[in-house]
């Protein structure tokens, strides 16, 4: 992982997966932690460094991380309720540098998974918004996925980074949380190719983290315009800026979101925020 992918991955994958630092059950009834982290099976939980809530110098036993796995475990009801209902069960939590660890190191684990397939062999090399992109769809997906998606593979097999870009997505049907990430990948390969176009040094870095911000549209103001203002700026699709979302933000916004193959509806919600991380200048 390059230096500049492992500076960043950290708030990427918080964007689309949030960060939880105690047990929770996610949509499909799995106990999961930090930043999307499967500890189901049990073991799997029994590995990492719990402390209490209430006393967070105190290292959990055994049992004290078994009984908090069992009691968000053992509720069927969880996995529609959200990770906000298992809070009241949990009685441990993981450190915010716990979590850190965690994450990293399952992305590395991943990295290892990943360059056992021929066409990633040589991933070290690849530009870093390229390894983003390849580490995010391993994140979604599991790291052994690209034996079913051989359109990608030969993709990346070839370098073609914009046929990535176009091979990438991962289906949305029932789950609708994919989306964002779905349009930052995308994002990702075409910024690969875009810097690879231009010459740029593979550890060069283009996508930008947008974070999570709230919805914003037309005649809305605040600090997520202002923000919204200056990338499209950015990206050359804005000329001059205001102190809100006005006619010319809003030409700007479905300008974008046509070129990056959203519905351009003038709306800036989360997979638009994903996306805006490109950073491709307005092509014209």
């Amino acid at each position: 992982m390059q230096p500049t992918v492992r500076n960043v991955f950290l708030d990427f994958s918080t964007q689309f997966e949030g960060r939880v630092p105690y047990l929770y059950v996610d949509v499909l009834d799995k106990v999961t932690i930090g930043v999307g982290n499967l500890v189901d099976p049990l073991p799997l939980a029994l590995a990492l460094p719990f402390v209490f809530k209430s006393d967070p110098a105190t290292t959990a036993s055994v049992d004290d991380i078994t009984a908090d796995w069992n009691a968000v475990k053992s509720d069927p009801t969880l996995a529609r309720r959200g990770y906000r209902a298992c809070a009241p069960l949990t009685k441990l939590m993981l450190t915010d540098e716990a979590i850190d660890d965690l994450v990293l190191s399952k992305a590395e684990q991943n990295e290892s998974t990943l360059r056992r397939t021929s066409e990633f062999a040589d991933y070290d090399d690849w530009p870093a918004d390229a390894q983003l992109g390849l580490l995010s769809m391993a994140w979604a997906l599991g790291p052994a996925f690209a034996s079913g998606w051989p359109a990608f593979r030969a993709a990346c097999g070839a370098h073609d980074w914009d046929a990535a870009a176009a091979a990438c997505r991962i289906t949305e049907t029932g789950n609708p949380g994919v989306v964002p990430r779905n349009a930052a990948n995308r994002a990702l390969f075409r910024t690969a190719a875009y810097l690879a176009g231009q010459g740029y040094d593979p550890f060069t870095m283009g996508y930008t983290v947008t974070g999570n911000r709230p919805t914003v549209r037309l005649g809305a103001t605040g600090d997520a315009v202002t923000f919204l203002q200056e990338r499209l700026s950015s990206l050359d699709y804005l000329a001059t800026s205001s102190d809100s979302f006005d006619s010319d933000t809003d030409d700007a916004v479905r300008a974008f979101q046509t070129d990056n193959e959203l519905t351009a509806d003038g709306v800036v919600g989360a997979a638009c925020w994903a996306a805006l991380g490109t950073g491709i200048p307005r092509q014209v």
